[in-house]
């Protein structure tokens, strides 16, 4: 055991402290890190903490502010250069840590147990407490928490029990009913738990880790056209948020306050599957309100770089499940540049840039936009200003703390999100990694290098002369979702390319898939339109961009092999340029994705229907049928819209003829594809065509809509009423609404949806009666902000989409 010296120096202005954990004490004591504020700051975070009782003086005290790294750190002083009897750490103290670490390696071997024995927080044994009791600590400890946990209400002892056998479905059930439950009697059982026991029960709600279990929708955009064809009014609320993230949200946000009302607080780890739960749900006020909340509880002392990527990820909607897997709402686009650097539009290209955005507002409801404010309002208009972004990274440099690729690789798509690409070209690429990027605005050249070696420090003292990281895999991902998502596409082909020469780093198919998806998003009429409007032709690709990147990807050296989604990008590319002849030979390809996909429905039917049957639990089974299901009807969906396109496509007069002999041929290959009725258009007019044994899809309206949109015309800002219905199609594809208890799966296979509501009560007035339902929530609806204040008529609040009864097989 090593002897701790007097003075213990660290990174940054810390010193080595320990604190008394609240609740049941943990079998081994924790020693954190701890950062002292400037003496004479007067920051957000610092002047806050500036009167701890506990904390050294630092009137005589001068430390060093600089990074570990810097060079600078050598001849400043520091902790060691101060006078020792001005400082916190005395010898005292070293003596004291040394025997609190001795302390942790002692085994008494009693009963064939090997126990550990416990001291306090302040290193002796507490008063009247002998060594034999301080031996049987443990035992005694974990039978007084089986003794608490016995005593807790019903729904408490099921949610722990579901935790231990880490059954997230179990668990999620039974949270539920614990957020229903009278907020005395919650408060009550929360008092009860220990500490300990209640944060692990927490960590365990956490988002990243229950929803891919519990979602069948995990990794898929939804879209608006998606959400109204397959029902899917019970997954995703209306504003394109899984309904799940934001429950779980709502739920997590009350037992944080029960919490705080049996008088305790969270500590800094609890915090992180809130901030992931709020940044899932795409609500950002909820993030600063959690961050903010540290401050004012004092524990914001105890924050660590993991802490500051989670908030940067969760503030900035970093992750893509933060944004719903959708590139297109976090793109930078031309009306956000405006009066970003030099960029400065004229009045009346704002205007058309509105009216655009007007446009494509129009069938996208409320997908994309900020719950929290009355009007229409994209996140990318939230993430626009780097100002955010740019003070967290000087204050992550400022105090010192550990700088990962992580945080790095988070903080550089935060500034993606403004389009500051020149600070993270000088401040992070060239500071950390060595990598130079320079663009000849003349000819569009990009030269991406080396950073030559710097003989003379920085005038900015915070700023290292030398690179402290390599390269890898991760930073290659971001810098594509930086550039590409600012319209820079052949920056960040230069910027993979020399990553793949230079440092050796394979290019993933991961990193293909990005890049052709962002090819795609950059191609698109809603994309495309608006940088063609202000005369930033440079950032749209060019029309074959997005074969060629196929073409290069498929081919050795790579031979990646495309899914689904990949062939889904090229078809509809293809037929956007009119490319008949080769989409359909893709088309082809793609079909035995969605044969494969069938089979592997009916095989997880007959298995969840067997399970049924014998009794056992079906939840492994329910969870592959779920998702079988949802893929097989999505994959379908969208071959409904290839065989859509080619019916609707505009066919020259020279090739009338041929479509219209062609035309037939497709749709009886196609008929699984096609609604029912069929209509195309030939030289003389249009031909319709019914199948009577299929079904019709009917079309239930839901509700109407009043969406208000800032547009300016005139010099003036005004808002412009777009009048939206909302409609659910009920025919055998819908995957919504279904209760697997009460719906045998024999009847989902055969897609006899119809009759099977109507066997269960649910017929075609159900979808009616949802739209009077949401009618009457849409002006009672709580955000997760209110939850977060108290405020709502209970502690479930309302109003989050047409699933609020959680029942065991609904999902």
């Amino acid at each position: 055991m090593f002897a701790a010296s007097p003075v213990v120096e660290l990174a940054g202005s810390r010193t080595m402290a320990c604190r008394g954990p609240r609740g049941t004490a943990p079998p081994a004591l924790a020693l954190r890190v701890r950062r002292w504020p400037q003496p004479g700051s007067t920051g957000r975070h610092a002047g806050l903490r500036a009167g701890a009782a506990t904390r050294p003086s630092l009137t005589t005290g001068i430390y060093c502010r600089f990074g570990l790294n810097h060079e600078a750190r050598r001849a400043a002083p520091t902790w060691a250069a101060s006078s020792s009897r001005h400082s916190g750490f005395t010898p005292e103290d070293a003596m004291l840590l040394d025997t609190l670490i001795r302390s942790q390696e002692r085994r008494v071997l009693r009963d064939g147990d090997t126990v550990t024995s416990h001291v306090g927080a302040s290193g002796a044994l507490p008063s009247g407490t002998s060594a034999a009791m301080s031996v049987h600590g443990p035992k005694f400890q974990g039978e007084q928490t089986e003794r608490l946990i016995a005593a807790l209400p019903t729904p408490f002892q099921n949610a722990l029990q579901a935790m231990q056998q880490q059954d997230s479905r179990r668990l999620l059930f039974y949270l539920h009913q614990i957020v229903a439950m009278p907020e005395d009697e919650m408060v009550a059982a929360v008092q009860t738990i220990p500490r300990t026991t209640f944060s692990e029960f927490l960590r365990s709600l956490d988002p990243l880790d229950v929803v891919p279990e519990n979602d069948p929708t995990h990794g898929v955009h939804i879209n608006p056209g998606l959400w109204m064809v397959l029902n899917m009014g019970a997954i995703i609320d209306e504003w394109g948020v899984r309904v799940l993230y934001a429950r779980l949200l709502r739920q997590m946000l009350t037992l944080m306050r029960a919490l705080h009302a049996s008088g305790s607080v969270l500590n800094v780890n609890d915090y992180v599957p809130l901030l992931r739960a709020a940044g899932a749900s795409s609500d950002v006020a909820v993030v600063k309100l959690l961050w903010g909340q540290m401050i004012e509880h004092g524990i914001s002392y105890w924050r660590q770089g993991s802490i500051y990527n989670e908030f940067v990820k969760a503030r900035l909607l970093v992750e893509p499940a933060y944004f719903g897997f959708d590139k297109t709402r976090l793109a930078m686009t031309a009306r956000n540049l405006h009066r970003r650097g030099r960029v400065r539009l004229h009045a009346e290209t704002i205007g058309g840039l509105d009216r655009l955005r007007l446009a494509t507002r129009q069938r996208s409801y409320r997908f994309g936009l900020n719950k929290n404010i009355p009007h229409a309002e994209d996140l990318s208009r939230i993430m626009r200003k780097p100002r955010s972004a740019t003070r967290m990274f000087y204050y992550i440099q400022h105090w010192g703390f550990h700088v990962t690729e992580r945080l790095l690789c988070s903080l550089m798509r935060g500034f993606g999100r403004a389009g500051a690409l020149r600070f993270i070209q000088y401040r992070i690429l060239e500071d950390y990694f060595a990598i130079t990027v320079r663009q000849n605005k003349r000819c569009d050249e990009v030269y991406v290098g080396p950073t030559p070696p710097r003989t003379t420090p920085h005038k900015d003292p915070l700023r290292s002369r030398t690179p402290t990281m390599k390269p890898s895999a991760r930073l290659m991902e971001a810098a594509i979702d930086v550039y590409c998502s600012n319209g820079y596409l052949s920056t960040a082909f230069t910027i993979v390319d020399y990553l793949s020469s230079k440092h050796r780093i394979p290019i993933s198919p991961k990193a293909w898939f990005e890049l052709f998806e962002w090819t795609y998003v950059l191609s698109s009429p809603a994309v495309s339109t608006g940088w063609n409007y202000v005369g930033f032709r440079q950032r749209i690709p060019s029309t074959d961009a997005v074969e060629m990147i196929w073409n290069t990807m498929t081919s050795p050296p790579y031979k990646v092999e495309p899914g689904f989604k990949q062939y889904d990008l090229l078809i509809r590319s293809l037929l956007g340029q009119s490319k008949i002849h080769q989409a359909m030979k893709y088309m082809e390809s793609a079909r035995k994705f969605h044969q494969k996909q069938c089979a592997d429905c009916e095989s997880a039917a007959l298995e969840y229907t067997r399970a049924r049957q014998t009794g056992v639990d079906a939840t492994a089974a329910l969870r592959r049928f779920q998702r079988a299901r949802f893929l097989k009807e999505y994959m379908w969906h969208r071959m409904n819209g290839w065989c859509n396109d080619l019916l609707k496509h505009k066919w020259r007069p020279k090739e009338l003829h041929e479509g219209s002999r062609w035309i037939p041929d497709v749709i009886r290959d196609w008929r699984d594809f096609i609604r029912n009725p069929v209509q195309y258009r030939t030289a003389t007019g249009f031909v319709e065509m019914y199948d009577p044994a299929e079904e019709i899809p009917e079309w239930i309206h839901v509700r109407d809509d009043t969406l208000r949109v800032p547009v300016r015309e005139g010099g003036e800002t005004h808002l412009a009423e777009i009048h939206q219905a909302q409609y659910r199609v009920a025919s055998k594809h819908s995957v919504g609404n279904l209760m697997s208890t009460r719906l045998s799966p024999l009847a989902i296979l055969k897609g006899d949806l119809i009759k099977a509501r109507k066997r269960t009560r649910r017929g075609r007035l159900y979808l009616a009666r949802q739209a009077e339902r949401l009618t009457a929530m849409s002006d009672e609806r709580i955000s997760s902000a209110s939850t977060f204040s108290g405020q709502g008529d209970g502690p479930d609040g309302e109003g989050q989409g047409e699933a609020d009864n959680w029942d065991d097989d609904d999902w």
